[in-house]
Formats: structure tokens, C-alpha cells, sequence
């Protein structure tokens, strides 16, 4: 269980680095951890400007392979935009939504037996 904490902690760093960039002026992040999955939920105000949820989307819609979830976690080491693209092979499902200047995002990994 420790794992998927260090892992949810670092997927929320990249994420925080993306709002960073979208210029965020309010933020909340939700991390809930229980035997079966890991859910993050981030929502803040950004500057839409620039915000292209289509492509965000297919960052975290990537197919997740278990056999490289060490790989990808390895990738995450370092909070950089580069690695950014690696979250979508972590996750299992995703939703993502920008309703004016709010970006939600909502993220969900199946914990690996």
C-alpha cells in the first residue's frame, strides 16, 4: 500500500506541474487509497487559454501494460512535462473536463495483485 501512495504522490506532482503551467489560481486535490484502486481527483481554476482537454485525454487514455508499471513509475522519478505523458500508462481509466476557467481532472488505477 505504500507503493501506490509513493506512486499517487508523484502522478499528482506531474499533475500539479501541468496546472502550473495552465497558470491555476485555486486548487483542490482529492487522493483516496483502498485495497482495490487508486483515485485522484484534481479541480482548479486555470487559465483556459491553451487547455486542449482532447489532448489531455488521450495523454491519460493510454492503454495501461502491468508488465511495465515499474518502467513507467521509473519515468516519474523526476516531476518534469516530459514525463508527463507517462501517467496514461499507470491508469486504468480517466475523466477529464473544463467547464470555463475549471479543469477537472479524475484519474483511477487498479491496484496490481
Amino acid at each position: 500500500m505504500n507503493k501506490e501512495r509513493e506512486n499517487a504522490r508523484r502522478i499528482v506532482d506531474l499533475i500539479m506541474q501541468y496546472y502550473t503551467y495552465h497558470e491555476y489560481s485555486h486548487i483542490n486535490v482529492d487522493i483516496s487509497i483502498d485495497e482495490e484502486r487508486t483515485k485522484i481527483v484534481v479541480e482548479g481554476q486555470v487559465n483556459p487559454r491553451g487547455v486542449d482537454t482532447k489532448d489531455l485525454e488521450s495523454v491519460f487514455m493510454n492503454p495501461r501494460v502491468s508488465e511495465y508499471d515499474h518502467y513507467y513509475e521509473g519515468l516519474m522519478n523526476t516531476a518534469d512535462m516530459e514525463e508527463f505523458n507517462t501517467i496514461g500508462y499507470l491508469m486504468d481509466d480517466a475523466y477529464i473536463n473544463l467547464d470555463g476557467s475549471t479543469l477537472l481532472v479524475k484519474l483511477y488505477r487498479k491496484h496490481l495483485k
